[in-house]
C-alpha cells in the first residue's frame, strides 16, 4: 500500500479531501520558546513545546477542493492533516494553514479546472499526534466505513 494523505477541514467533516503532495513534501518539528531578559541583563529561555510543521506542495487540486482549502485558510479554520503510511496505523495532527498568501494561486497549464500551490501547515497547540488507532482511512477493503471490523462504525 502506498502512502496517502488527507486534509479534513473541520472535525465534523464527513468527507476528507484526499490530496497528492509532490515529491518535496516535508515534515519538521519547530520549537516554540519564550526569551526573557531581566533588568540586570540575565537571559532565560523557556521552551514551551515543539510543533510539527508541514510543507505540502499540491499539484492537480480540483476547483471544489481549492475552494474548500481557500475558505479554511481565509477563515483561519483548524484542519486535521492525516498521513496513512502503512496498513496498520495512521498519523494525524490538528493544524492551521499558515500561508501568507493564497495557498493555491496557480492553475495547471494543461487543465484550468485544477490548481496548484504549496500548503504550509503548523500543528496547533503543540498537542502532538492524534491517536488514530488501527483504523485505515482509505484502504479499499479494510477502511470502508460500513464494514463490521471498522472501529468507527
Amino acid at each position: 500500500m502506498t502512502d496517502t494523505f488527507h486534509l479534513t477541514v473541520s472535525v465534523d467533516s464527513a468527507a476528507p479531501l484526499r490530496v497528492y503532495p509532490a515529491w518535496d513534501y516535508d515534515e519538521n518539528r519547530g520549537i516554540r520558546r519564550a526569551d526573557h531578559r531581566t533588568q540586570g541583563g540575565a537571559s532565560t529561555v523557556a521552551v514551551l513545546n515543539t510543533q510539527a510543521q508541514f510543507t505540502v506542495p499540491l499539484p492537480w487540486v480540483s476547483s471544489a477542493d481549492t475552494l474548500t482549502v481557500r475558505t479554511a485558510w481565509a477563515n483561519g479554520r483548524e484542519v486535521v492533516w492525516t498521513v496513512n503510511a502503512s496498513e496498520s496505523s495512521r498519523r494525524s495532527w490538528n493544524c492551521v494553514i499558515t500561508n501568507q498568501d493564497d495557498p493555491l494561486p496557480e492553475r495547471e497549464a494543461v487543465n484550468y479546472n485544477f490548481h496548484r500551490g504549496i500548503l504550509f501547515l503548523r500543528e496547533s497547540g503543540g498537542a502532538g499526534e492524534i491517536d488514530g488507532g488501527p483504523f485505515i482511512l482509505d484502504d479499499a477493503t479494510w477502511g470502508l466505513l460500513d464494514q463490521a471490523y471498522n472501529v468507527l462504525t
